[in-house]
């Protein structure tokens, strides 16, 4: 088992290796499905089994990120109306050497592949649960065999879920659909979080995350600039902008950080400038929950 992070809406990528068992999800399993592909009961499966939509709970728990959990890989698929830990939100498919390149070279792989499809998945990060994100990524004889599928999910570690988190943009009116596009790139660059506290070992992770989060802030920035919000006042938008680019200038000293020390301060510095509350405030004035 081995662990990324990501903060904001999410807060955890747990990485699973499913030695010998990683194929590509074709979905030629057993399980008895819908005409609309739903799982109409509890059906006890494997990881394999599971579809983009798939809401379950794995039989072993929640994978933790400190050791093997072989458990997790039987899963209870159930309907998303019911209790449940777990709930697939994409398939994607990575891309690089024939070569097996290595597991944190797989693995960075794998996160890069599962962030847009959450997006498209759920309309409004902002409004989901406090959950993590997790998925399962190709082991080495997996990826010598060609199999490059991944399978990304989200879990409740601290409680259940009762319903799906799914949601269209069709759900949103258009002035809130910008808005929350707008804030895409800062969203997307929360997903790169290191997950382990800022040490020497680990700093030139850290401050790439934090030139992530600058250029996050500029694109951030430069859409709300220029998207045009008729349901509500302008105002609201120019103080999401400004303190934006007050926090984006304290993630510039985390990306220029050249100890641990100066990391970490940069760090708290952004977390007390951040645009939290102004861009509450925008979302309460849009009808989003804030």
């Amino acid at each position: 088992m081995a662990a990324v992070s990501v903060s904001g809406a999410v807060a955890l990528v747990a990485v699973l290796i499913l030695t010998g068992l990683v194929r590509v999800w074709t979905f030629s399993s057993g399980v008895q499905r819908d005409d609309d592909g739903s799982v109409g009961q509890k059906t006890s499966a494997t990881v394999i089994d599971l579809r983009k939509g798939d809401c379950f709970t794995p039989q072993g728990g929640l994978p933790d990120g400190t050791n093997r959990n072989p458990g997790v890989l039987k899963v209870d698929i159930v309907p998303c109306d019911q209790p449940h830990q777990g709930e697939a939100y994409g398939v994607a498919t990575v891309h690089g050497p024939d070569r097996y390149p290595g597991n944190a070279a797989v693995t960075r792989l794998s996160r890069g592949a599962c962030v847009n499809p959450l997006f498209s998945y759920v309309a409004d990060l902002y409004a989901m649960p406090p959950v993590r994100t997790y998925f399962f990524q190709p082991d080495q004889a997996g990826w010598t065999a060609g199999r490059r599928g991944v399978l990304c999910w989200i879990g409740d570690p601290s409680g259940t879920l009762r319903e799906s988190v799914r949601q269209s943009a069709t759900d949103l009116d258009p002035d809130q659909r910008a808005f929350v596009e707008a804030l895409h790139p800062l969203s997307a660059a929360s997903l790169y979080m290191p997950v382990e506290e800022p040490t020497d070992g680990n700093l030139t992770e850290y401050t790439a995350w934090a030139r992530l989060n600058v250029g996050a802030v500029r694109d951030t920035v430069s859409n709300l600039r220029r998207t045009d919000l008729p349901a509500v006042d302008r105002s609201a938008v120019d103080d999401v902008v400004r303190q934006l680019q007050v926090t984006g200038l304290s993630w510039d000293k985390a990306a220029r950080a050249k100890d641990v020390a100066t990391l970490r301060a940069a760090l708290a510095e952004v977390q007390d400038r951040s645009a939290a509350d102004q861009v509450a405030q925008a979302r309460k004035l849009l009808g989003l929950p804030a």
